[in-house]
């Protein structure tokens, strides 16, 4: 078990969330993405790329840092100083 939770991170807090407390976390989420997205398709766009590869840039980094991040507390996600690369 050890080994697993040293590849995954997230198995260490998860068993100490609530019912209540995750759905306060997919709350904040679904708030975060609902302005995460717009700003990733606009900054895409801004650049001349597919409005796609702004999703992408938007919803695969977050998920890597969920799955790998060894915090509890997380903020990720596009910004304009990332979107530069």
């Amino acid at each position: 078990m050890h080994r697993l939770t040293h590849l995954l991170p997230f198995l260490t807090w998860l068993p100490r969330q609530s019912g209540r407390s995750l759905r306060q976390d997919l709350l904040v989420g679904l708030s975060g993405a609902i302005l995460a997205l717009p700003q990733s398709i606009a900054y895409a766009l801004i650049t001349g790329l597919p409005a796609e590869y702004g999703l992408y840039a938007a919803i695969v980094p977050v998920l890597i840092a969920c799955l790998w991040g060894s915090s509890w507390h997380l903020i990720c996600g596009p910004t304009a100083a990332i979107s530069i690369v």
